[in-house]
């Protein structure tokens, strides 16, 4: 924006001094004046091109070098440049990547780039411009306007002054019509001045409005975004999004239509002088605009042919890079060319109509019209440049929008509101309760059971992940396709999320510790006081190891501190512990301990879970019928049924499912 504000003037004042200093009495005239703004007006594109200059030598240069030296080398062998990679070159990449075997990350991206294509570039356009601000977009238009209508106003204004001076007899009169004009024009020129840093901050705001109103919809978006759809979402995809294409939205996109709106409305101006002063003109407006339309869709219509679904590897590659580079050269020669076309037709026939009407027109105004023929040219490659970029560019939108359009989770706080103090009892239920099987769980098909007040219940499976699903259940990660979970009579679908989720605890069988300081990570709500932690804390055999840290409670916790791995797999489970009993938890989730964790830990958290919480309902979920031996009854899953729920001495008994499972791990522990 700096540029096109500094540049014109600066060949404005380069242009007006050297005719100046030309004249031997250094008189400025009107024909002078005139001149300068002709050649202003085809000085411009070179000198904003022109800082680009000197870039462009040294790449030419490295290449031709790059390409002699590779030319000249001793060990060039034709099969190098054979047009079929070969299997065992270590150049080349694999046929297919790991990603591209992935059925649900194949799936999501077709689905991340194919959903907002019933909206089109024109939907994709009106929803920036929505986030961008109609006021904005409205006042930056105006501005556009009024500097373009300035512009049109100096160049009139210089041919009245052109069309006076010869009725000019004294040169005192002379003076007089020369310092009026020029404090016209002068005035004329701070107008366009102040209206382009208008247009430039109108510009600023609206954008900086539309990338922060994006951003915020896509971090929602992306939030409440259920868990199954975020395993599904390739990483690099999405981290592309919050990057990549933010910043083409944020730097890029703004000029790309300032550029567009200005080119078009300069095309526009100068269609309507030559028609105001060549009437006849307005005749071959018709085929001409049918031509250039033509061109536009025919390379809008060309460009999508051109992206050729191809893995990530194959893209790395430099000849399928280069094809596509060249294919996109080759398509903008051709645009420009038949634009140049368009362009030579058009001054040709302002030139026969310009020879017809010599005798009614003045030589000011034939030249006036001339002028602006020339700029057309130009007007015209910058508007179809700036059109295939602003289109292309649009589609970070299109991108952006495509995750408001997927399938969001419950809302977080709305629904019914739970009662007082809810869950007070723990009790649990599942009613019929079944569930579409997903990429995160395996379906659930009539699941019934009930669990009493303070009841320790085993949770036993022969796979993860169904015990995984239940989790995923209670924690409203995959909803209920058919049936009810109801903790103390009240259905979970009914609640929102952070109330439900928040009164839920849950030890993990690979616990984590979160970024922030030891007591966000035990008491993240700061529900307890300092007092009540440090009790809980001394309860649960961590005190000492606490206070050995540098900050203690307020000490602070990152992936990478020693105070991440200063504590035990086992010590982490304790941790989770603690927070569970400072949350005065009702409900409590136990995962079976990793086989490598550390069994003294394990002995105390069972311990600890069956005498500081009593009247707590406690699930231990496992594989090994072992570890929930100790537990009231146990719930044995196959295939998303509840098989078998009883007491573990009965079941043993009975030739149950329990009985086989516990069996089998026998024979595996020998």
């Amino acid at each position: 924006m700096l540029s096109r504000i500094c540049i014109p003037y600066l060949v404005c004042l380069c242009s007006l001094g050297a005719f100046v200093l030309m004249d031997d009495g250094n008189v400025l005239t009107p024909l002078q004046v005139f001149m300068c703004l002709c050649l202003f007006r085809l000085l411009l594109p070179l000198f904003l091109k022109l800082h680009t200059f000197s870039t462009l030598l040294k790449q030419t240069k490295q290449s031709f070098c790059r390409l002699e030296e590779f030319l000249i080398a001793e060990n060039l062998d034709i099969k190098n440049c054979h047009p079929h990679p070969s299997q065992d070159s270590p150049s080349r990449f694999p046929q297919h990547c790991g990603r591209c075997n992935n059925k649900n990350h194949h799936e999501t991206e077709r689905e991340l780039e194919q959903l907002p294509a019933y909206k089109g570039i024109a939907g994709a356009l009106g929803q920036y411009l929505r986030a961008f601000g109609f006021h904005w977009v409205i006042l930056t238009m105006l501005a556009q306007l009024g500097v373009c209508i300035v512009c049109v106003a100096q160049d009139g204004l210089l041919f009245v002054w052109t069309a006076e001076a010869k009725e000019v007899q004294g040169l005192e009169e002379w003076k007089e019509l020369r310092n009026s004009r020029l404090s016209v024009c002068t005035l004329l020129g701070l107008l366009q001045a102040l209206l382009v840093c208008w247009a430039a901050y109108c510009l600023n705001c609206g954008s900086l409005r539309a990338s922060q109103s994006l951003q915020c919809e896509l971090l929602s978006s992306v939030l409440h975004l259920p868990l199954s759809v975020h395993l599904t979402i390739d990483p690099p995809h999405l981290l592309r999004t919050f990057t990549q294409n933010m910043y083409v939205i944020e730097e890029h996109l703004p000029e790309q239509l300032h550029t567009w709106g200005s080119c078009l409305l300069q095309i526009m101006a100068s269609i309507l002088l030559i028609t105001y002063i060549i009437p006849v003109f307005s005749l071959t407006l018709c085929p001409l605009t049918f031509l250039f339309l033509t061109v536009l869709h025919s390379r809008r219509s060309v460009s999508p042919h051109m992206r050729e679904e191809l893995c990530l590897n194959h893209l790395l590659q430099d000849r399928q890079n280069l094809q596509v580079q060249h294919k996109s050269i080759d398509l903008e020669r051709w645009a420009l060319l038949r634009l140049d076309i368009v362009y030579t037709i058009s001054l040709f026939l302002i030139s026969l109509a310009l020879l017809d009407s010599t005798d009614s027109l003045d030589a000011g105004i034939i030249a006036l019209a001339l002028a602006y023929g020339f700029n057309v040219r130009e007007a015209m490659h910058r508007f179809t440049e700036t059109s295939a970029e602003t289109a292309k560019n649009v589609q970070m939108v299109q991108r952006i929008c495509v995750y408001s359009k997927l399938e969001k989770e419950a809302e977080w706080t709305g629904g019914c509101r739970a009662p007082p103090g809810w869950p007070q009892k723990g009790e649990l239920e599942f009613i019929h309760y079944g569930t579409e099987e997903g990429a995160i769980s395996p379906a659930f098909r009539g699941l019934s059971f009930s669990i009493c007040k303070g009841e320790k219940v085993g949770v036993v499976s022969r796979e993860k992940p169904e015990t995984d699903s239940l989790i995923s259940c209670l924690f409203r990660a995959v909803e209920a396709s058919c049936g009810a979970v109801l903790i103390d009579g009240v259905n979970i679908a009914s609640v929102g999320l952070h109330t439900l989720r928040s009164h839920l605890h849950l030890i993990p069988q690979v616990p984590v510790l979160f970024s922030g300081s030891l007591r966000a990570n035990m008491d993240p709500f700061a529900w307890c006081s300092d007092a009540e932690v440090w009790q809980v804390l001394e309860l649960c055999q961590l005190k000492e190891k606490a206070q050995q840290l540098q900050g203690q409670l307020l000490h602070p916790i990152q992936p990478s501190s020693t105070a991440h791995s200063f504590f035990s797999s086992g010590q982490k489970r304790l941790l989770c512990l603690v927070r569970a009993l400072l949350g005065k938890a009702r409900l409590l989730l136990v995962e079976e301990a990793p086989l490598s964790g550390d069994s003294e830990s394990e002995h105390l958290l069972q311990q600890l879970v069956l005498t500081l919480l009593p009247e707590c309902t406690v699930l231990w979920l496992s594989q090994n019928p072992n570890s929930v031996m100790h537990t009231d009854r146990v719930l044995v899953l196959d295939a998303g049924h509840a098989v078998e729920f009883d007491s573990p001495s009965i079941l043993i008994q009975q030739g149950t499912l329990f009985r086989q499972l516990l069996q089998e791990s026998q024979r595996g522990n020998v």
